[in-house]
């Protein structure tokens, strides 16, 4: 009798240490997937928001490509408001943004339309509203003698650059810096949704610094590759002491996935440190929130081509980089 007692009580005590036991997570290969998902968008609207102080760790060189060298003057450190119209095959879009640069304290509104291969811009002070410069990008690289990869290609998935580097760092981050939503989300469209983070504490915090560090190369490459950065930038950021960048808080990365799979909204909250080469240490942050909706549902472009073209000769003089 006490035998069988005993066996019962070890047996009871089993199945409560296996019913006590947590089920492994999967989080990191949900975020993977989803961030890997977003090559399957071929149309979709987007709209989002950032401000975004990188003080001048992005430098100016000779080969900077003109355009993008004076929008990274403006964005770089600025509060910045966009939505828009994203086609990949063949390559359209047209964007609404609007920059607040940390220096002027107005806002700036840049309308950007691509069209065949042609990219019309409205700048203000350079143009009137109703004002377009256009701009052959099949022919941008030649005209500006620049090394920069910018073209109808490398635009093609612009608007998921972050992505991109999101999926770059979350590559090497460990399952249990992953949460998960307790409850399912609700998205504007009725649709349900899931909330997957990683927020940066005192216990993670220098384990995902080490990570950070170890993508920057790979990051620095992904924006020369979509013509973001110029070859001679890229080569300048390589020389920097990538250990001297840490991670700060308050830091986390959000990606909310609709129940298909793909992410229909994407926050970066990004803060961090670094040192310079006289060992001055300088603070910089980057937070973006980003939507995507009517994914592969081919919505509408709205904007017509502009009828009052200015030609791209024209910026050229105002805003290439002296030689």
């Amino acid at each position: 009798m006490y035998k069988t007692k005993l066996t019962l009580s070890v047996l009871m005590l089993g199945v409560l240490l296996t019913g006590c036991k947590e089920e492994p997570t999967h989080y990191k290969e949900a975020a993977q997937a989803s961030i890997t998902k977003q090559a399957e968008m071929k149309n979709y609207v987007f709209a989002g928001n950032a401000d975004i102080d990188l003080g001048n760790i992005i430098p100016q060189t000779k080969d900077s490509n003109a355009i993008t060298s004076n929008l990274l003057g403006i964005l770089q450190n600025s509060r910045i408001e966009f939505k828009g119209v994203a086609n990949t095959q063949p390559v359209q879009l047209e964007v609404d943004l609007k920059a607040t640069p940390a220096l002027l304290g107005t806002a700036l509104d840049l309308p950007i339309i691509l069209k065949d291969n042609k990219l019309y811009m409205n700048i203000p002070v350079l143009s009137q509203k109703d004002e377009y410069f256009a701009i052959d990008l099949t022919k941008l690289g030649t005209a500006t003698d620049s090394k920069s990869a910018l073209s109808p290609d490398s635009l093609k998935n612009v608007s998921q650059i972050s992505s991109t580097i999101s999926k770059l760092i979350m590559d090497d981050m460990q399952e249990d810096w992953f949460q998960k939503s307790a409850d399912e989300i609700t998205l504007p469209d009725g649709s349900k949704a899931t909330s997957l983070t990683v927020t940066v504490n005192d216990k993670n915090k220098a384990a995902i610094s080490t990570v950070f560090q170890s993508k920057l190369p790979k990051i620095i490459s992904t924006l020369q590759t979509s013509g973001i950065l110029s070859k001679d930038q890229a080569d300048k950021l390589n020389q920097t002491n990538f250990q001297s960048v840490l991670i700060e808080m308050p830091s986390s990365i959000v990606l909310i996935t609709d129940i298909e799979g793909f992410i229909r909204e994407q926050q970066i909250n990004l803060s961090f440190s670094i040192k310079d080469a006289a060992g001055a240490t300088a603070t910089h942050h980057l937070n973006l929130k980003q939507t995507y909706d009517q994914i592969n549902k081919n919505p509408a472009f709205t904007k017509p081509i502009p009828s009052k073209i200015k030609p791209f000769e024209d910026i050229l003089k105002l805003v290439a980089p002296k030689k």
